[in-house]
């Protein structure tokens, strides 16, 4: 099923807060929605009408999850998953390699959840995927990094 999307727009949700079964909830054609046996819940959306491709992850985690003396880190963590990770080991592979599969990032960290996504030409759909399982699964988490991304969080907490 995930290869016959090669072609058309698709969004990738992994782990998201939403529920969907089959037996639940009657989904619209261009949906398929399966429960891996790790538990990883997977949605592709497929719409062709747009010759582009969303990878997200969405993961049940945020400020309720965090005890106070960690109040911040799943955000932290949100800005740390775009910086250097095993396949691109400083910043400057990372944004070179975002360059060239074209793609826009970003993510966000609420109460219930924090979401990555990165969205690309749908010709770079295989290519998008090792990007962003790259950068969530082996980030490098170095030092320079966390403390300048502490002070960029710190910032935005500061604001709200």
């Amino acid at each position: 099923m995930i290869q016959s999307i090669r072609s058309v727009f698709t969004v990738f949700i992994i782990g998201c807060a939403l529920q969907l079964s089959a037996a639940e909830t009657k989904l619209p054609s261009n949906f398929f929605s399966k429960k891996l046996p790790n538990g990883l819940e997977v949605l592709v959306i497929e719409d062709a009408s747009v010759p582009l491709a969303t990878i997200e992850i969405c993961v049940r985690n945020g400020s309720y999850t965090e005890p106070p003396e960690f109040n911040g880190l799943s955000h932290l963590y949100e800005h740390m998953f775009f910086k250097a990770n095993k396949d691109y080991p400083s910043q400057e592979q990372f944004l070179a390699r975002v360059k060239e599969l074209g793609v826009v990032f970003n993510g966000t960290t609420s109460n219930e959840r924090v979401n990555y996504y990165v969205t690309l030409g749908n010709y770079n759909l295989k290519p998008g995927m090792e990007f962003i399982n790259s950068a969530i699964r082996y980030p490098l988490f170095s030092k320079e990094e966390m403390k300048k991304e502490n002070v960029v969080v710190d910032g935005e907490f500061q604001r709200n």
